[in-house]
């Protein structure tokens, strides 16, 4: 059992994108945070590919930078298959289309800076609570 999990005010299970998000936007609201993921980073999947404007908003909002360099603007979406295609510009902004192990490194980065504890390769296996406190308990992946 890791002690920063018994310690922490806000453990989340997962340290993807959205994981690392939510881990970062407790810490910014005053908690101590702690993050647990099975997988090594930065994790890379076939998803994640590109950011729409209002996750660019939220991610800046975070304080997560993604650098000019990092992938390139894209002003809509496009859906193609055999019967045909479906396309629209986004209302307001830009997206930004970036390679996940990217946003996934800017995330991890932000959250190092923030001070929240990360354990990865640690796979969770049960949380239980006792007399109000909760414990944590899990094996390594």
């Amino acid at each position: 059992m890791f002690n920063s999990m018994c310690e922490t005010e806000v453990f989340v299970c997962g340290g993807g994108p959205a994981g690392l998000a939510a881990a970062i936007a407790a810490r910014l609201a005053g908690f101590e945070v702690t993050v647990a993921d099975c997988a090594q980073p930065p994790i890379d999947k076939a998803c994640g590919e590109g950011v729409m404007p209002d996750g660019l908003a939220a991610l800046q909002k975070l304080g997560v930078r993604l650098r000019p360099d990092q992938g390139l603007p894209f002003p809509g979406i496009r859906f193609i298959d055999a019967d045909g295609l479906s396309e629209a510009c986004f209302p307001d902004g830009l997206g930004f289309g970036v390679r996940r192990p990217l946003l996934h490194q800017a995330l991890i980065d932000r959250a190092e800076e923030l001070g929240i504890a990360m354990h990865w390769g640690a796979r969770v296996s049960a949380l239980s609570s006792r007399d109000g406190d909760y414990l944590q308990r899990g094996v390594p992946a």
